[in-house]
């Protein structure tokens, strides 16, 4: 009996060596996955700043649009890290940000009409929401028949609302 306890603690406790291991090499590999993902946003926004100071002179407006995009990436790549919530003022910065570089890229006017009251900008809201509106207003929208979408957002009975009307590509 005595030979077989010792076994079986010889066999846990090897069993928890293994388990150790395991949990240290996927520690480890989450590390890894980390400084990654860490070093992607790193090089997107180095080689941005690069390219902006290559195009400032002879461009100016591709300058521009440069520093804009890489705004609005830093904003959705670091989404995530400003927890579940953000400020719907925040937000609407990116919608504008999103309008100008549509409109540089199309040279026109993107005829996307924003009205919201003041306090509305204060309110927290699930990030990227409004920006995908935006993006789905413009990609799926009518807008070259001289139709100005919009984008309502406003509280009624406590209740926030976002509404949006434009012609249909369809």
């Amino acid at each position: 009996n005595e030979k077989k306890r010792t076994e079986e603690l010889e066999r846990e406790r090897l069993n928890e060596i293994i388990k150790r291991q395991k949990t240290e090499q996927e520690l480890t590999r989450a590390q890894n996955a980390f400084l990654k993902a860490q070093i992607n946003p790193h090089f997107l926004f180095n080689t941005l700043d690069f390219v902006y100071h290559n195009v400032m002179e002879s461009s100016p407006k591709a300058a521009d649009s440069i520093v804009t995009l890489a705004e609005m990436m830093r904003y959705a790549i670091d989404a995530d890290k400003m927890g579940e919530f953000i400020l719907i003022g925040d937000e609407i910065e990116q919608v504008q940000n999103l309008q100008y570089l549509n409109r540089l890229r199309k040279n026109e006017d993107m005829p996307l009409k924003l009205i919201y009251p003041d306090e509305v900008r204060g309110l927290s809201f699930i990030p990227l929401v409004l920006l995908t509106l935006t993006e789905n207003i413009f990609k799926h929208g009518n807008l070259n028949a001289g139709q100005e979408a919009i984008m309502e957002m406003y509280i009624e009975n406590s209740i926030f609302f976002i509404k949006t009307d434009n012609l249909s590509n369809r």
